[in-house]
């Protein structure tokens, strides 16, 4: 199965999640790991730091924007 497949089989696993505060996903199977391309395991590990904010709650992304603002 290719990237596209998995990643259309993951968000549609999101959109039939009820809760999505629960979702938790899944481990990535390491055969597919190892048929990616470079470029795909960069766009992976971008994307895993791009949505590491998504489920956050306003409160807890200004509490992280302080904290930030505090080290500069």
């Amino acid at each position: 199965m290719g990237f596209l497949s998995q990643w259309k089989l993951y968000l549609d696993e999101l959109e039939s999640t009820s809760d999505v505060k629960t979702f938790r996903g899944k481990p990535l199977d390491p055969t597919l790991l190892e048929r990616m391309s470079a470029e795909q395991i960069g766009q992976l590990y971008e994307l895993m730091h791009a949505t590491k904010n998504v489920w956050k709650t306003p409160e807890e992304l200004a509490k992280q924007s302080e904290g930030d603002n505090n080290k500069s």
